[in-house]
Order: structure tokens, then C-alpha cells, then sequence
């Protein structure tokens, strides 16, 4: 365990933020990961978020921001396709409750998709003002039936056949979200070129290759569209890949929301 949360410090830290009242509760990272090692889940992954030298309390926050860890558990896999995650997220500076989702790694293409909700409202968090340590041992026993179902859902939209009208209304509705204030990416970036399959798994209509297709080309970045400059000069401007923790997961349910909802 030690060898992989070297890396990251938030994931190791003893204590809340110096800055915090006493009401707030610490949720140790380290005894949650224990926890799920019993009930055979992995630590894989994990990421935190940075802090501005110039933000508030800088020096309290640091290393106890806010991070998240990807699980995955041998018995919870998709054949030919990859491997569901268990992502859990929590904080020791009052960056947020702690949340645990799930999340699913293609194996064709490395896509880390993440779903707070499963369509349903169901989400699951705990606030840092009570006593996590039974209520995070009771949530291991709720997590398996819903992963189940999460299971059938990702399962469900391969076999999901999208007419065009709604694929089109799938992308565009994903350019917005993802370019949400930057107006002219929205308006200059030609929606056809994240339909464009990369690869031969990609290829066909089905809810599942749609989203993965418009989900792999706005996170991962690289496309090219034309606008013109200050000076009315026309310039060719690359989309950049989405690197923010908070702001990946958001983006990932939005479209997962989204391309169940059609």
C-alpha cells in the first residue's frame, strides 16, 4: 500500500486541515482503502486536485486536498470490453463529502469513464459530520447490487441502436458542456469530426460507441478547428485535453446522464 500512495500525499494524511472547525469529522483515506482490500478491491489509480499557492488557506490544504482512488475487483468485469471501477473521493480541507461512484476502463482505448449516478438519483456520500467508519462498512453491502446495475446499463447501451438525429443531438449537447465559456469553440468546432470512429470496435450506431467516440475526442483533446483572430486573421486553434479531476468526473456523468436518457 505504501508503494502506491506514495505519490500522493492527501491519500496518506493523519489529520484534517488545521484551518477547519471542530465539527468537521476526518475520514481517513488509508483505513477506507484497508477496507475495500478485505472485499477484494484494488487501489489502481488515484489523482488529487492542485492548490493555488494564492488560494485560501494554501498552506493548511497542503496535502490534505481533495482526491480520488479507482478501485477494481477481479469478479467485476465486462468481456472483451474492460473493467468496472469503484471511485472513491474524499478530502481532508473541506473540499467535499466523501463520495464513492463507479467508473468503468475500455480496454480498446484506455476511455475512463466515471458515473456518480446511475440515472436514478442514486448516489452515495457521507457528509464529514458523522462517524464514516460504520456507515462506510455498511455501504460495502449496498455497493454490489447497484454495481450489478450499473453493469446492465453499460451492457444495455450496446445494444442501444440511436437514430441519427439523436446522435447528432448527443454530440452537440457534449461540445456544449465541455466548451461550455468558450463560445467560439462551440460555434467553429465541426461536430462530424467527433463522430469519426478511431478504431473498428468504434464503428456503428449503438448508444455505447457513440458515447465513446464523443466522450474519447473531448477529454483526450487534439482537435483542430478554424477561427478568426483579434486582427481578422484566420488561425487553426487545437482543443486541449481535459486534466482536472473535478472537472473529468463532471463532464463523464454529465454524458453518461445524458446518453441513458436518449
Amino acid at each position: 500500500m505504501e508503494e502506491v500512495l506514495q505519490v500522493i500525499e492527501s491519500a496518506k494524511a493523519k489529520e484534517k486541515a488545521n484551518h477547519l472547525s471542530k465539527k468537521y469529522q476526518f475520514f481517513s483515506t488509508e483505513e477506507i482503502i484497508e477496507e475495500l482490500k478485505l472485499h477484494d478491491w484494488t487501489l489502481v489509480k488515484q489523482g488529487e486536485v492542485k492548490i493555488r499557492k494564492t488560494g485560501k488557506n494554501y498552506q493548511s490544504r497542503i496535502g490534505k486536498q481533495r482526491h480520488i482512488l479507482i478501485f477494481e475487483n477481479p469478479e467485476f468485469q465486462i468481456e472483451n470490453e474492460g473493467k468496472i471501477n469503484l471511485c472513491v473521493r474524499n478530502s481532508h480541507d473541506g473540499g467535499g463529502c466523501l463520495e464513492v461512484f463507479f467508473g468503468f476502463m475500455r480496454i480498446v482505448c484506455a476511455n475512463q469513464i466515471f458515473s456518480k449516478s446511475l440515472g436514478d438519483g442514486t448516489s452515495i456520500k457521507l457528509r464529514h459530520s458523522q462517524n464514516y467508519k460504520e456507515e462506510f462498512k455498511n455501504l460495502i453491502s449496498t455497493i454490489i447490487p447497484l454495481i450489478e446495475k450499473y453493469k446492465e446499463q453499460l451492457i444495455s447501451l450496446k445494444t442501444k441502436i440511436l437514430p441519427d438525429e439523436l446522435i447528432f443531438h448527443f454530440a452537440n449537447e457534449a461540445i456544449k458542456s465541455r466548451f461550455g465559456n468558450m463560445s467560439t469553440v462551440q460555434s467553429c468546432l465541426d461536430v462530424n469530426k467527433i463522430l469519426i470512429s478511431k478504431r473498428l470496435e468504434d464503428n456503428g450506431k449503438s448508444a455505447w460507441v457513440v458515447f465513446n467516440r464523443v466522450q474519447e475526442y473531448l477529454v483526450q483533446g487534439g482537435l483542430t478547428y478554424e477561427t478568426t483572430n483579434k486582427k481578422g486573421k484566420t488561425v487553426e486553434r487545437t482543443t486541449r485535453k481535459l486534466k482536472s479531476i473535478n472537472s473529468l468526473i463532471a463532464f463523464n456523468d454529465y454524458l453518461y446522464q445524458l446518453i441513458l436518457s436518449l
